[in-house]
């Protein structure tokens, strides 16, 4: 099996590629934030209502940070 690390500041593409997402915060980087998606987000259905509502949740936390 492969594990791949991928960073981005996108979140359309974190939540279309990942299985999970792990948001860090500044200097010294530290894990603020892990997230597993689920098998049903993983069908990448961009209307879905659960992945419009993990976008807000991502957005919210890194409005935080």
């Amino acid at each position: 099996s492969k594990t791949v690390i991928y960073i981005t500041h996108d979140i359309d593409e974190a939540v279309y590629l990942a299985n999970k997402i792990y948001i860090l915060d500044e200097s010294p980087a530290r894990i603020v934030y892990e997230k597993k998606i689920d098998d049903d987000v993983m069908k990448r259905n961009f209307n879905d209502d659960n992945l419009a509502a993990l976008k807000r949740e991502l957005l919210n936390i890194i409005s935080k940070n």
